[in-house]
């Protein structure tokens, strides 16, 4: 059944007007967004270089040209070549609130405990965790992306495929998928539901190159297994989650 948007509503406008009545659903938009967020500035969080520099009278911006220097645009002067920013001598350094990488290690304190200096403590080899945990979250998002990625590229393929035997097989082919997708108790009901849909399926996925002209037994079986769908969902019939 098509869903009213109403007048001057355009689409994107009605689903984000739905999503928003999902409290749980805004609350995870939310947390995604902050660790989107601790992702793209974890430099600016969580570095042992500083924003800004003032050193013998020049200025420089470490966090920034160190970007420069990983793309080959510019290299490190010598002064400031392989340095300890914190233990240099400089005029004026602002550093982040962790003046720590995630790969920073310091063996003189090991596991220590939550401090100014470390807001969770270190790890065995004198690590910050807070640190650690900020950098961290690059590849967690970087994992779900992969991840997500693969699906979609496996259901573009999966879609594809099933648009091409639709269209050489007639509507119906898929109707019983699409309703165990919407209903799935349909296929998991009982015995006698679960076997009428799966031999309607199997008559029509099996035989689809058969079926272009239509066919008394295909039309036999999708009538009873919509009758046994009727049965078990309160009289929705298949036909009715046609688009």
């Amino acid at each position: 059944m098509a869903v009213s948007n109403g007048p001057g509503q355009s689409y994107w406008s009605f689903v984000w007007r739905q999503f928003k009545r999902n409290r749980i659903a805004v609350a995870g938009l939310y947390v995604v967004a902050v660790l989107f967020a601790v992702a793209i500035f974890a430099d600016f969080l969580a570095n042992d270089k500083p924003y800004y520099l003032r050193y013998q009278n020049k200025t420089y911006f470490p966090i920034f040209r160190s970007y420069l220097v990983q793309m080959g645009l510019v290299s490190w002067p010598p002064q400031l070549l392989n340095v300890d920013f914190k233990k240099l001598d400089s005029e004026i350094s602002i550093f982040p609130p962790i003046p720590y990488r995630s790969n920073s290690i310091d063996l003189t304190i090991p596991f220590s405990n939550p401090s100014p200096a470390h807001w969770l403590g270190t790890d065995k080899l004198g690590r910050d965790l807070m640190a650690g945990i900020i950098h961290g979250s690059r590849i967690s998002l970087s994992i779900g992306f992969v991840a997500v990625g693969i699906s979609l590229i496996i259901g573009i393929v999966l879609g594809g495929a099933g648009g091409v035997f639709w269209l050489l097989g007639g509507p119906y082919h898929f109707e019983v998928v699409r309703a165990h997708a919407r209903h799935p108790d349909f296929l998991l009901t009982d015995y006698d539901s679960g076997s009428a849909a799966a031999e309607y399926f199997s008559n029509h996925v099996c035989n689809w190159p058969n079926q272009l002209g239509g066919d008394c037994e295909i039309h036999t079986q999708r009538v009873f297994a919509d009758k046994e769908f009727r049965l078990h969902n309160g009289g929705h019939s298949i036909r009715s989650l046609q688009p």
